[in-house]
């Protein structure tokens, strides 16, 4: 009966972890990601990062708006009407009554903007700055997403010693289920031993479920971010690491080299809007000044064309189409002028709200440094305080490896209780749990310091 019992559990236990346990047996025939494959995959498939790409785009245009407003405005236009009754010939500025008059009117007309105190100029350096910002905001996201790829990639790596470590303390477990049950037929040990291994056992296959569900859904996390829709067919490289080693860094270099991450550097290309904010603000206290150009001539049917006879009379005759265009044109030339005197000081409150704004954004900038600063000296203290745990989880792990091994071989031999060996298996799962946490912790932590680390 127990052993039927111990049978249905494993089967139970194979078939939750199925998905797992395939994936480790395709392991060999599948493509196996490594940290730098993943992040490239990110860089280049991610949505979020890909939306965020766009703003440089939309910056662009912007861009382009501010070069084309130093081109001269060109404009063509033509017309035709038709009227009826007491009627105003515009080629003549006659009266036409009772007639049905037909007229058209064709022109050319430009202007070019001479001087609005350097506006137009202010705002081209204001979209180059505004573009440059952009770019540095798609630069921070993809060092976010580096990070966060980096995250998940060793989630998935812990998930899966986890696993491993989860199978060999069943594994065990079950041996010694079957060891104990030969005791419990030759009467040397008591049924309640046979279930306390039991129990033990039936724990460690609800940690083996939990572990594979832990995997899986890092697996799932990591690719979504690399945009992989089949979450199963993702095998990472399981190359972690087991013998990690300490390197002191030069904490003072990278603390210089911060100047150069792109969240410093986009406050830095905030307070240079800012600053170009406030000079677009003042423009709008200088006067603006246009020149405008034009060219246009006119037709009407019932204009008649006047010949002088020789003997002072004169015969009306029909006007060509073409020769009263031709004689109907006309050009025009004009400078305009506009000084801005008063208007409800919305031009001396633009300006002193862009000084606030300035002012605001270069708090902004020294917080940013602040902040940063802050980060890396928490990073280089996670990173000690983190291998100084890993290290103390190594020790941890060995003495309650060698503990479980010796309580397990006096078990057999009939020199220890089985509350003794369940309790060295509690104890070495764990040690094991610290160890996976205090690891991949550290491994992180390193990560995050390497990344400061390479902006030097």
């Amino acid at each position: 009966m127990t052993m039927r019992m111990t049978l249905r559990t494993i089967t139970a236990v194979s078939v939750l972890l199925s998905p797992c346990l395939m994936a480790a047996q395709e392991a060999d025939s599948l493509r196996r990601w490594t940290l730098d494959e993943c992040i490239d995959r990110a860089l280049e498939h991610n949505i979020e990062l890909r939306s965020e790409c766009l703003s440089v785009e939309e910056r662009d245009i912007s861009l382009s708006d501010s070069r084309w407003a130093f081109a001269p405005g060109l404009s063509a236009s033509a017309g035709y009407n038709l009227s009826i009754g007491r009627v105003l010939d515009e080629t003549t500025y006659d009266f036409i009554t009772n007639e049905t008059v037909g007229s058209s009117s064709a022109s050319v007309s430009g202007s070019v903007l001479l001087f609005n105190g350097l506006r137009n100029l202010r705002q081209l350096q204001y979209s180059r700055l505004d573009r440059e910002a952009a770019a540095l905001q798609v630069e921070k996201a993809a060092d976010d997403l580096r990070l966060n790829v980096t995250a998940y990639f060793l989630e998935v790596l812990c998930a899966w010693e986890n696993i491993r470590d989860c199978e060999a303390v069943a594994a065990s477990l079950r041996k010694q289920e079957e060891h104990t049950s030969e005791k419990v037929r030759a009467g040397k040990v008591t049924r309640a031993d046979l279930l306390q291994i039991q129990s033990q056992l039936s724990e460690a296959e609800n940690s083996l479920i939990v572990a594979g569900h832990s995997y899986g859904m890092s697996r799932l996390n990591l690719c979504q971010l690399l945009e992989i829709e089949d979450y199963r067919s993702f095998i990472p490289s399981f190359d972690s690491g087991d013998s990690l080693e300490y390197v002191p860094k030069d904490y003072a270099a990278i603390l210089d080299g911060a100047e150069r991450l792109p969240e410093i550097g986009l406050a830095r290309k905030e307070v240079e809007l800012a600053r170009k904010n406030v000079q677009l603000a003042r423009s709008s206290y200088y006067p603006s000044l246009t020149l405008s150009a034009g060219y246009g001539s006119s037709y009407s049917n019932v204009r008649q064309k006047i010949i002088p006879n020789g003997d002072g009379t004169y015969t009306y005759s029909p006007y060509p189409f073409i020769e009263q265009y031709r004689d109907n044109a006309s050009a025009y030339v004009s400078f305009g002028l506009s000084v801005p005197i008063l208007n409800g000081m919305s031009a001396r409150n633009g300006v002193r709200r862009a000084k606030v704004q300035l002012q605001r954004s270069e708090l902004a900038l020294e917080m940013a440094r602040k902040s940063v600063r802050k980060d890396i000296l928490q990073a280089a203290m996670d990173t000690e305080a983190a291998w100084k745990k890993y290290t103390g989880s190594v020790s941890y792990l060995s003495s309650a490896r060698e503990a479980a091994r010796q309580i397990g071989v006096k078990y057999e031999a009939g020199a220890a209780t089985v509350v003794e060996y369940n309790t060295a298996m509690s104890t070495l799962i764990e040690a094991q749990t610290q160890h996976l946490s205090a690891k991949y912790e550290y491994l992180f932590k390193l990560k995050v310091l390497e990344f400061y680390e390479s902006r030097q």
